[in-house]
């Protein structure tokens, strides 16, 4: 399990569509946390492509991730590559035409700009118009019980089922007068246990702690990204076993067989795609 503990920071001229860019939209509303921004392409070449041009200022980044995008709607395949061209392809996913918009997050070998990192969908139909709400670059970290060296278990698998949810309305014999659906945000809950105590200091934890990024950056309640399949374990890569996490909560609690040890709790709500 990956998941996302930096998004690293864009300037308007840096990150810009490069194939197929509408005038309509600016490509920057993709790096908002507001859904209500997005960026649609103008539907006139078969290749629908934005770049993060080099930069004076290193950033690392170890995973593209897509939230809010109609890939299945429109179907194509969607490239990630490092470098100048003839750039390499980092990582990739296909979408058949009709299947689910699941979020996506794409991990590969930690790099550093001022290397050029590219976006492309190839699309089935160059009329077909891309819409893309929300994108992330940044660093991943393996989130692992830090003693037993495995992933935790028991979380909902929620990247596998739809967000709609049946209201039934039943009379005096149990049986069904009517059925409503409705849409809401999965809840969620991650439970990391056997954390040492000073991971939990911030005064004493270095800046470039991975737990340090993470915790700062729910702390300020941003959007962050969950991949449970990283190609690490023995089940394959699989970049749709991902989803947006936001609105989370985190709650400390003591260790049952040890003062020197914490379990830590996270709750938060869930963006799929489907």
């Amino acid at each position: 399990m990956k998941i996302s503990i930096t998004n690293i920071g864009f300037l308007p001229g840096v990150f810009a569509v490069t194939s197929d860019a509408n005038p309509i939209y600016t490509p920057i509303d993709m790096l908002d946390s507001d859904f209500n921004k997005r960026y649609v392409s103008q539907g006139i070449v078969t290749i629908f492509s934005m770049e993060l041009a080099p930069t004076t200022q290193d950033k690392d980044v170890s995973y593209v991730a897509i939230a809010g995008h109609n890939f299945g709607d429109v179907g194509g395949l969607l490239e990630v590559y490092v470098g100048s061209s003839p750039a390499p392809v980092v990582g990739s996913v296909q979408f058949e035409q009709g299947t689910r918009n699941n979020v996506v997050m794409i991990t590969f070998p930690r790099v550093t700009t001022p290397e050029v990192i590219g976006i492309r969908f190839i699309k089935d139909d160059s009329k077909g118009q891309v819409l893309i709400s929300n994108i992330q670059m940044g660093l991943t970290f393996d989130f692992v019980d830090p003693v037993n060296s495995a992933e935790p278990m028991g979380y909902k698998r929620i990247w596998l089922q739809q967000v709609s949810y049946a209201r039934a309305t039943i009379k005096q014999a149990a049986q069904p007068i009517k059925s409503e659906q409705e849409r809401r945000a999965n809840k969620m809950s991650l439970s990391i246990p056997n954390l040492q105590g000073d991971d939990f200091n911030i005064k004493r934890v270095p800046e470039h702690s991975n737990m340090y990024d993470f915790l700062f950056k729910i702390s300020l309640d941003t959007l962050w990204y969950l991949k449970e399949y990283d190609g690490s374990s023995i089940v394959a890569d699989n970049p749709r076993s991902s989803y947006l996490c936001f609105d989370t909560n985190m709650v400390m609690s003591a260790h049952s067989s040890t003062r020197a040890l914490n379990n830590m709790k996270l709750t938060f709500s869930a963006y799929t795609g489907i």
